[in-house]
């Protein structure tokens, strides 16, 4: 019964694929914590590479657009 109205539905709609507002939500959700994530893993990176003394504070502080003040907390 399930794959007839699947079937029905798929010949109904002709194949298309629906934009409705839950799904347009949940893509914005999806890209704006890919975003974030790649983000935070940059300034990661960056500040381990200053705990390791690889890269000064200053330039991590430049890299990433923040004040020493951020850096400094962030270390």
């Amino acid at each position: 019964m399930e794959g007839q109205i699947s079937e029905g539905v798929k010949d109904i709609m002709g194949g298309k694929v629906l934009d409705y507002e839950a799904k347009k939500i949940k893509m914005e959700g999806l890209e704006e914590g890919i975003s974030q994530g790649i983000t935070q893993g940059m300034q990661l990176t960056l500040i381990n590479l200053v705990r390791e003394g690889l890269l000064s504070a200053e330039e991590a502080a430049k890299r990433l657009n923040k004040s020493m003040a951020e850096i400094k907390l962030l270390i």
